[in-house]
Parts: C-alpha cells; sequence; structure tokens
C-alpha cells in the first residue's frame, strides 16, 4: 500500500531534502576559534587605542613599541611564510619581553590597561603561532598585501 501524498515518511524525507540543501548552500557557521580571533582582535584594537592614550607611558615610547610590535609582526609573517630564519622558540620569546616590556611600562600607573594587556597576552600567543589565525586576525600573508595592523 503506497503512502498518502502527506504521510509522515514523505513529511520527514521532504524535511531531511531540504535540510540538505540548507546544508549545503548555507555559508559555513563561524567556529568558536573564529569568534575567539574576532574577540581578541577588538581587545587588540582597544589596547592600541589605550596605549595612545595613556599618559603613563611618552610618546617616544609609544612610537618605539610601535616600531617594535610590527616588527615582530613582521617576523612572524615571514615565518608563516616559510623563511625560517628565526625559529618560533625566538619569536615567542620576542614576544613576551616585548609583552613584559609594555606591562612594566604601564604598572601602577594606568590599572585598566595592564590588566588588559595581562588578559590578551595568552591569547596573542596563541594567534601568532598558528598561520590562519594571524592571517585572519593581521590580514594576508605579504605575498596577498602587506597587514592591516601596520
Amino acid at each position: 500500500m503506497a503512502d498518502p501524498p502527506w504521510s509522515f515518511g514523505r513529511r520527514m524525507t521532504a524535511l531531511a531534502i531540504l535540510s540538505l540543501g540548507l546544508l549545503v548552500f548555507l555559508p559555513p557557521v563561524a567556529t568558536a576559534a573564529d569568534e575567539n580571533d574576532l574577540s581578541v582582535e577588538g581587545k587588540l584594537n582597544l589596547v592600541e587605542q589605550m596605549l595612545w592614550d595613556t599618559t603613563a607611558v611618552g610618546v617616544l615610547t609609544k612610537l618605539s613599541l610601535k616600531a617594535e610590535f610590527d616588527a615582530l609582526l613582521d617576523a612572524f609573517q615571514r615565518f608563516h611564510e616559510g623563511e625560517r630564519h628565526q625559529g618560533l622558540d625566538h619569536l615567542l620569546h620576542r614576544y613576551e619581553h616585548l609583552m613584559a616590556k609594555a606591562l612594566n611600562l604601564v604598572q601602577g600607573e594606568d590599572p585598566a590597561l595592564f590588566a588588559l594587556l595581562y588578559e590578551v597576552r595568552p591569547e596573542m600567543s596563541a594567534i601568532l603561532i598558528h598561520p590562519e589565525r594571524y592571517a585572519r586576525v593581521f590580514g594576508a600573508p605579504a605575498a596577498m598585501g602587506k597587514s592591516s595592523r601596520h
């Protein structure tokens, strides 16, 4: 005996086909890593703004920190592109040294900036070591164009 036109079995089959069609044609859903990177990117923008606004650090020191950070980002970008002149351990050591320097400069003078730097420190190192996450947060590799953060 054939199922009536709108039987439960046919409805389930139609629902399954519709669901499959939606899965194939809908854009992928953002993963937790994507969302975390977006929140870290927001925090990095806030850190940058707070560093420029703070009175705890002089203008020349701010410019020096920015130059060091830009150089470090360039080194990580070259590393992810395959240049291995500096190993990952060395680059992470440079990053930790730069973060310790920034934390030391604002400690006691700007508690909000100190707390944000301390919070973003491990999240940032996780992004720096993963090529895909690095490219998502800091822009395309040099072969495709310079980082948007420079």
